[in-house]
């Protein structure tokens, strides 16, 4: 479930800073998700048939760990193809001369 957030937080923070470096909004997504998981693990202590533990939270912060790491690979690969892409069509214009 964390991982799920984890991913849908990468999306948003993906599109609201466009121009951040991926892994800057790689750390500040799992920061977020480990942040909600404590004050989930915080929040259970007050409910009568749920108990807190640190280890929930390890899994909570696991699971963003992975899918933010699987995330940051793709937008590694993704940068990586649109700048030879770039290249390739910068490398086939032709200069024209400033009128």
């Amino acid at each position: 479930m964390f991982g799920l957030f984890c991913f849908l937080s990468l999306r948003a923070f993906r599109g609201t800073f466009p121009k951040a470096r991926i892994s800057s909004i790689a750390v500040w997504a799992v920061l977020m998700t480990v942040a909600y998981g404590a004050t989930d693990e915080f929040h259970q202590i007050f409910v009568p048939s749920r108990d807190s533990d640190v280890l929930d939270l390890a899994a909570d912060g696991a699971g963003a760990l992975v899918v933010s790491a699987i995330w940051y690979r793709w937008g590694r690969g993704e940068e990586k193809r649109h700048a030879s892409v770039g290249a390739l069509s910068r490398k086939g214009e032709k200069k024209h001369p400033k009128v």
